[in-house]
């Protein structure tokens, strides 16, 4: 939760009391969850510094359009990580694992393809690292979250 608060200083959720931030996350962790999304969290141990289970990090992994052995859609929201740990490439690892679980539902046949999406904000660092990943800016959306605001759609068709 600190970690959201901390990278979501503007939005409408995570805005909000640490309780209604918990129930909102949980809420849509259990729905999301029966389908195989869900949030996914990066941890930290480390026993030199004295760190045990420390979350990092965060990405939500929500279901669109579940069309069994045919064509899914997917989104990615809330990609969040404390900027102490962006050098270890947590940022990278939260969404090539997300991409993962989709390549392995297109192996085990319980889809043929997936259109993974996510939605930015124009003057979010990561817009680079999800191209760098081979997501593709789709569409433009003025004052989207807030006004003066524009959101970047981007999209990548995993088959």
């Amino acid at each position: 939760l600190p970690v959201y608060k901390k990278i979501f200083k503007t939005h409408n959720v995570f805005e909000k009391s640490d309780k209604q931030v918990l129930q909102y996350m949980q809420k849509l962790h259990k729905v999301q969850h029966a389908y195989g999304g869900g949030f996914a969290v990066a941890m930290i141990d480390d026993p030199i510094l004295n760190i045990k289970n420390k979350v990092v990090g965060g990405i939500c992994v929500v279901f669109k359009d579940l069309s069994p052995k045919k064509h899914m859609r997917v989104a990615l929201k809330h990609l969040a990580v404390d900027p102490k740990y962006v050098p270890l490439d947590v940022e990278r690892d939260l969404i090539k694992m997300c991409l993962d679980k989709m390549y392995f539902a297109i192996k085990n046949d319980r889809c043929k393809s997936v259109k993974v999406e996510a939605h930015l904000a124009e003057s979010e660092k990561t817009r680079k690292l999800f191209k760098k990943l081979g997501f593709k800016e789709e569409g433009k959306l003025k004052d989207h979250y807030r006004v003066g605001e524009t959101c970047l759609i981007l999209g990548n068709l995993v088959k």
